[in-house]
């Protein structure tokens, strides 16, 4: 663990799986507070949870981002 982002806020939007996942335990090993985003809150609680049992800060919120034209 690094704290080369310590007190800084990642806010990761699709962090509960693929790529947005990979970034948000990136940036808690770094030492940032990530904010979990994702419109499936309950993986995005896991998500969270996990980084926080791993000695990370994290809160998980609902996002729903649509596009209409």
């Amino acid at each position: 663990m690094s704290d080369e982002l310590y007190g800084k806020t990642a806010l990761v939007t699709g962090a509960a799986s693929g790529i947005g996942l990979a970034a948000s335990e990136l940036f808690a090993d770094q030492g940032a507070t990530v904010i979990v985003a994702d419109i499936n809150l309950a993986i995005a609680q896991e998500v969270a949870s996990n980084i926080v049992a791993n000695g990370g800060h994290s809160k998980a919120l609902y996002v729903c981002l649509l596009y209409t034209s």
